[in-house]
């Protein structure tokens, strides 16, 4: 379907998203949470599918929230211009296989959360990111939810409280994104990535996120359960056949499940 502010591409087994209003720097505001929401819908929806990599048109991966549409609303209206993006992080929590943030410029407020919702993010080694809310007299409500699942506290706490921006070399290094490259190797290394990815079993990529994720908020006990339900689930499958085939013949699976539509 069309999107006024996004464009979706799929490419074999790799979906990309891209933010594209590029002269506004790519602003996560109530069209675009909502179109990214019905385009998760349509990624989410496609068997064949793998991967989706996300990011931004332009020289911006995403300046955050429309902070000027933001000063001209009521009171009363913040909450309801912000909802899409609180369903917006639930939504992509639920998708069922890994995401690539491809980051580049400036990514920050909503966009720096963005990143953190992608299962993996690789960024280029010019960008800034940060979470300036406490500095506009706000909180990056759904945000800081989402970063405090990503990084340890203390750095949680050290970018949400102070609201600095920091550039890739730090990023990295606290664990906010997983590696920066140079701006010219971005598309190489990402592709490099989802093609890695994308040669993964599709079921046990969905298993292992699902796994993942929902064991976070389970007791010990019950995430073990949970994870031996779903290897069971898959030790009799089709795929699982092909891997242990393919290690024992020295090749490269040819997994069934990726020939089904």
């Amino acid at each position: 379907m069309p999107y006024q502010t996004l464009l979706l591409k799929k490419s074999g087994p790799v979906a990309t998203l891209t933010m594209n209003r590029p002269e506004k720097r790519n602003p996560l505001d109530q069209l675009s949470a909502t179109e990214m929401i019905q385009a998760l819908d349509e990624v989410q929806n496609d068997p064949t599918l793998r991967v989706l990599v996300l990011t931004g048109a332009g020289e911006v991966f995403s300046a955050g929230g429309d902070l000027k549409a933001f000063q001209e609303s009521k009171p009363l209206d913040h909450l309801d211009k912000v909802a899409p993006v609180l369903d917006l992080v639930k939504k992509f929590f639920s998708i069922r296989y890994p995401t690539i943030a491809r980051v580049q410029g400036h990514a920050l407020g909503g966009g720096a959360g963005l990143v953190s919702l992608c299962d993996f993010a690789i960024a280029a080694d010019d960008i800034e990111l940060g979470y300036p809310e406490i500095n506009l007299g706000i909180i990056p409500a759904a945000v800081a939810v989402v970063l405090a699942r990503t990084v340890p506290r203390r750095t949680a706490v050290d970018l949400l409280f102070r609201g600095r921006r920091i550039g890739a070399a730090e990023a990295a290094r606290l664990l906010v994104i997983n590696e920066s490259v140079p701006r010219k190797d971005l598309d190489a290394k990402v592709d490099a990535l989802a093609k890695e990815l994308s040669g993964k079993s599709g079921p046990a990529l969905r298993a292992l996120k699902s796994l993942y994720y929902g064991q976070q908020d389970e007791s010990l006990e019950r995430a073990i359960e949970h994870g031996l339900d779903k290897f069971a689930a898959l030790a009799g499958g089709e795929d699982v056949q092909e891997g242990l085939a393919a290690f024992f013949e020295k090749r490269k699976p040819d997994w069934p499940s990726a020939k089904k539509k």
